[in-house]
């Protein structure tokens, strides 16, 4: 019989050096026995470079022998985030912040129907962490379903700008 060290729900520490997120939090979302015997899980990795924990159906993660896992203590110096091998913006990043400066202002309907930029609240956040200063409210339209979406407005660009 197998002898699972940790329970579903409990918090983890991911101990593989040969993984990009050794050090970082996880948390159990299910375990069981490996083909070899050795008991095995399946985790959630808390980084903002794997898929947040929330967004996993259940059953659904990254797999890990119980070697390969320690115990969460609180206190310890673990890795939350991994730093940003980024040091440019992305192609598409470049593309929204050219806009915001001619225009001042975009949505993601637009966004998409202009540059083919499905994820603009992921390019706003990098032109964020960048030093542009974007703000971003709720809107409705004028159609009868009132839908509503975001639009962002340029506040102040970084003193380097992206060429236009």
């Amino acid at each position: 019989m197998t002898t699972f060290a940790y329970n579903v729900g409990q918090l983890v520490t991911v101990n593989d050096t040969n993984y990009p997120f050794n050090g970082c939090p996880a948390i159990v979302l299910t375990s069981f026995t490996y083909p070899s015997g050795e008991p095995c899980y399946t985790v959630a990795i808390a980084s903002d470079k794997a898929v947040p924990m929330v967004a996993l159906p259940r059953g659904m993660g990254w797999f890990f022998l119980q070697s390969k896992l320690l115990p969460y203590s609180p206190g310890s110096t673990l890795r939350n985030k991994r730093p940003s091998r980024r040091t440019t913006l992305t192609p598409s990043a470049t593309t929204i912040a050219a806009h915001l400066q001619r225009e001042g202002t975009i949505t993601g309907v637009e966004a998409a129907a202009m540059f083919k930029t499905r994820q603009l609240p992921g390019r706003i956040s990098e032109l964020r962490r960048a030093g542009w200063d974007i703000a971003s409210h709720f809107d409705s339209d004028t159609s009868p379903t009132q839908q509503r979406y975001v639009r962002y407005h340029l506040v102040k660009a970084p003193a380097r700008q992206v060429a236009t």
